[in-house]
């Protein structure tokens, strides 16, 4: 039977519909799904400062199939700072290369020039302005020359500082060999001769002022990097092309094509092909091609899209800006998960202008130590004594006011701060209880850390924990780990050996807001956990039989398990009565008291 590649692996080939497709949720570290350099244009001048950026663990989001160390189907992939060091080498690199890791990673990229066919002394800063490279290089590997073409993409924060270059190498040896004349050429592209970003900007500048209007929309071809990831370049340029003479199909010969990046293209149309009858029916061809199936030689694949546009001069005014507004309005589509051709709107360029100031007063803030740590006792009601006190983030900006909990972790996410905040959080938190300790009523508390996603399965944060548990005089004992639910929603299995991880170092485990989001008994039944915690939307209408027989059952699946459980957000004695009636005796919530300054625990 035919089989079909839907984003997640393979499977016998069915009759497709959209109801079908595969919703493939990108990681947090794709970043494709950052504010990128198109966004950040509509937003901002190119900036050029340099960051200091901590090690990424990119290696998660390398999911290459076996034979990946073969050049023509492997994943060379390389991640350096604006400063040129390298941070991260796919196993495939240092294989052609014949180096070893330690002769390469904390280097610099231009110690590497003829590698990566870097030619110009001012390389690295035309890329730091540019956000985008693409180099030829010839090396000599197994006793045959082998020609490697290198694309260099900037990776932005939110605030448009470039945190990191993504460099993804592929071998075109077979192709320049088929075309003894081939030069490289910095306006299109190698594999389908498309114009790249830097060709289409050139463009779009020579039609300035000399057209009235216009329309640009932006594809990016949501699941295609799993094909990259299973199967690397050699069959993915297959694909790619299939998906290219569809796009030129649809523009009979008369748009602007460009491949934009390795999985996104942009089509662009002027005068009388950018007609609102002409826009109408490519919206409608293009809403046709959201969910498109491709067959190879060898594979049939379906590569689901997210697609926007925009008008000029409806949306901008700026021809130059037209692309960033079409991008925006593809990410708006993302975000809101709509299978459909998403126009743009002012709104989201408002939404990322105020995105752009939040994140550079959140790096203020945690540079400047503005964001405090508060605390929330959880109280066990048998003895009124501190069984816990919970760690919460709290940020008050001198002149925006206070940022809510949820905005703040949502912004340190998309601008990649997500782990310079928690790193933050958790060594004041530290501090802030071990000074807490010394006063009798919580001399025998534990902290409760709430930790994200992204630090649970970074390899390295369990390493910073006992680190920093260590320097300030505690033990692992003393801390107990709160998981969200929905942090299984990434990876279950992932999340369950850094899980075991915690727990082999002694770290007591919690699951936070159980019952809110996830399938919560197959995680109970996968998961080492010493504690549930009861999401408050139970409590909050515990008077309903239904919650109160929902709660019995917690409270026999902890009896079972040789847990305890914690009920959230007790606001009244009524309450508080029942729980205990229910066989809860660890409870939390504004009954008992409000989080509150880490000074007000210190006697």
């Amino acid at each position: 039977m035919e089989r079909i590649f839907n984003g997640n692996g393979f499977e016998p080939k069915p009759l497709l519909s959209k109801t079908e497709s595969i919703n493939v949720e990108p990681s947090q570290n794709d970043w494709r799904f950052r504010f990128g350099a198109p966004e950040m244009d509509a937003a901002l001048s190119p900036i050029k400062q340099k960051a200091k950026v901590e090690e990424m663990d990119l290696a998660c989001n390398l999911n290459a199939c076996e034979d990946c160390k073969k050049i023509q189907s492997g994943s060379m992939v390389i991640c350096f700072d604006p400063n040129g060091l390298i941070r991260y080498v796919s196993d495939t690199v240092l294989s052609a290369l014949k180096v070893l890791r330690e002769n390469f990673v904390g280097k610099n990229i231009l110690s590497f020039r003829d590698a990566f066919g870097i030619r110009k002394q001012t390389w690295l800063e035309e890329l730091l302005h540019d956000f985008h490279s693409q180099n030829l290089s010839e090396l000599v590997i197994d006793d045959q020359k082998k020609w490697l073409l290198w694309d260099f993409e900037a990776q932005l924060n939110i605030d448009a500082s470039i945190g990191m270059i993504v460099a993804r190498g592929h071998e075109i040896s077979d192709f320049t060999q088929n075309n003894a004349n081939y030069v490289q050429d910095k306006n299109h592209d190698y594999l389908t001769g498309l114009l790249n970003r830097q060709g289409l900007q050139d463009q779009l500048a020579r039609l300035e002022n000399k057209i009235t209007k216009a329309a640009a929309y932006f594809i990016d071809c949501w699941t295609f990097s799993k094909i990259v990831d299973y199967y690397g370049h050699h069959v993915s340029d297959e694909v790619v092309l299939l998906m290219t003479n569809e796009f030129q199909k649809m523009s009979n010969g008369k748009w602007l094509l460009c491949r934009y990046s390795d999985t996104q293209f942009v089509l662009v149309c002027t005068e009388e092909e950018a007609e609102d009858s002409v826009i109408l029916k490519m919206v409608d061809r293009l809403e046709k091609s959201l969910i498109s199936v491709y067959n190879t030689q060898d594979f049939t694949f379906q590569v689901d899209k997210r697609i926007g546009y925009a008008l000029f001069p409806e949306d901008t005014t700026n021809l130059s800006k037209l692309v960033s507004c079409s991008s925006l309005a593809m990410k708006e589509s993302i975000k809101l998960d709509q299978i459909s051709v998403k126009r743009y709107q002012k709104h989201m360029s408002e939404t990322l202008e105020q995105n752009v100031l939040f994140a550079r007063k959140l790096r203020t803030a945690i540079d400047t130590n503005q964001i405090e740590i508060y605390f929330q006792k959880i109280i066990d009601v048998n003895d009124s004594s501190v069984y816990s006190l919970e760690e919460l983030a709290r940020w008050t900006d001198p002149e925006l006011g206070v940022i809510s909990p949820k905005t703040l972790f949502s912004i340190a996410k998309e601008s990649n701060m997500i782990d310079s905040l928690e790193r933050y959080l958790v060594e004041k938190a530290l501090i802030a209880i071990k000074q807490a300790m010394t006063s009798f009523p919580y001399r025998k508390a534990k902290l409760a850390l709430n930790i994200t996603p992204s630090s649970l399965l970074d390899k390295h944060f369990l390493g910073f924990i006992d680190e920093m548990v260590c320097h300030h005089g505690l033990k692992p004992a003393d801390i107990c780990i709160e998981i969200s639910e929905s942090t299984f929603i990434n990876s279950v299995d992932a999340c369950v050996r850094r899980i075991n991880e915690f727990k082999e170092h002694g770290y007591e485990i919690a699951i936070d807001d159980f019952g809110k989001e996830y399938s919560s008994l197959a995680i109970l039944e996968n998961v080492s956990f010493d504690i549930i915690k009861i999401d408050a939307l139970f409590v909050d209408k515990i008077h309903l039989p239904k919650n109160q027989e929902i709660i019995k059952m917690i409270a026999r699946i902890a009896k079972i398990t040789n847990s305890k459980i914690i009920a959230e957000g007790v606001e009244t004695s009524e309450q508080k009565d029942i729980l205990i009636k229910l066989g809860c005796t660890i409870q939390q919530g504004y009954f008992f008291n409000r989080p509150d300054k880490v000074s007000s625990y210190i006697c």
